[in-house]
């Protein structure tokens, strides 16, 4: 007897959770969409040989220096 009153407690409450909404179906419509690949505009001059140069050789000054952690 116990356990019918249970079980039918347990079905009432877990019937209380069900939803009385009812959903709708969405009605749009999806497009899809096709995009172009562009080319990249890399108008700008390329850097001359003596500016490379130089930062190489700034660059090379510091070869083997320790790495100083900085901060506040």
């Amino acid at each position: 007897m116990r356990k019918t009153v249970f079980l039918l407690c347990l079905l009432l409450s877990l019937s209380a959770c069900k939803s009385s909404k009812k959903t709708a179906a969405s009605s749009k419509k999806t497009t899809r969409t096709t995009a172009v690949a562009k080319k990249p505009n890399n108008h700008a001059s390329p850097a001359s040989n003596a500016s490379i140069e130089n930062i190489i050789k700034t660059a090379e000054k510091y070869n083997g220096v320790r790495y100083k952690y900085g901060g506040s």
